[in-house]
Parts: structure tokens; C-alpha cells; sequence
């Protein structure tokens, strides 16, 4: 949730986010991870600012089209009116929790549909709080 505009104390501690990582390095469950190569804060602000209809449009089109990440987009960006930052901003935000990064093609076969559904449905869900 992003902060409100006027509080007494606003400046908050947010801890450490120079240098590497010396904890969290090992993989708890499975046979593979995904690893962050830099440091950087998650935001909502990308997923508030695409609405709940964005993310109804996402979830709809991701079961008709599940596997395939270019035909999903498209259907999407079609559904939607939205091409370019402000349709992959969103999606991004959303599915991986930072707003730039690797390509989403190979993140989303790596993260598996149902993953996918959860995490779609988990934004539009913040989106439809704000």
C-alpha cells in the first residue's frame, strides 16, 4: 500500500539495500530460483495506477491464452487499449514485483500458470482496494 500524502512522521526507515546479500541464499523448496541481480524497492504504484479492470482483462485473457506469453500480451493490450510501458509496466509489477527487469517470456514459463493466476488475481485485488 503507498503511503498517505500528509502524516506527522514521514520519513520512515527502510533499511539496507547497498552491497551484496550474506543471507537468503539457499533454496528452501524445489529444484530451481529465480535470483534478483540488483537491489530495489517493490512498489504498488504501477499496480494501483492500472485498476482493477486491467487486472479482470489480464485474468480473463491469461486463461483463454495460458502457455503463450505473446498471444496473452496481445490479447490483452487489444482488450485493454494499452500497448507498450503502460501495458508491460503493470504485468511486470505484478507478476515479478519490480517494474524493470529481465524479459517477462521465459519468467512466465519458469513461474507456471497457476503461480501466474495468483499473482494476477493478487494485483487486481490491491488495485481494487485502492
Amino acid at each position: 500500500m503507498l503511503m498517505p500524502k500528509k502524516v506527522k512522521f514521514r520519513k520512515q526507515q527502510r533499511g539496507r539495500m547497498s552491497g551484496k546479500a550474506w543471507t537468503g541464499g539457499h533454496l528452501a523448496f524445489g529444484d530451481y530460483g529465480l535470483k534478483a541481480m540488483e537491489c530495489g524497492w517493490v512498489t504498488a504504484r504501477e499496480i494501483e495506477a492500472a485498476g482493477r479492470d486491467f487486472f479482470e482483462e489480464a485474468a480473463a485473457q491469461w486463461r483463454a491464452h495460458a502457455p503463450d506469453f505473446k498471444s496473452w500480451t496481445r490479447a490483452v493490450g487489444s482488450g485493454t487499449s494499452r500497448k507498450g510501458a503502460a501495458l508491460f509496466m503493470p504485468l511486470r509489477a505484478a507478476l515479478t514485483g519490480r517494474t524493470h527487469g529481465p524479459e517477462l517470456a521465459p519468467l512466465v514459463q519458469l513461474m507456471g500458470t497457476g503461480r501466474v493466476t495468483d499473482r494476477i488475481a493478487a494485483a487486481g485485488a490491491l488495485a481494487a482496494s485502492s
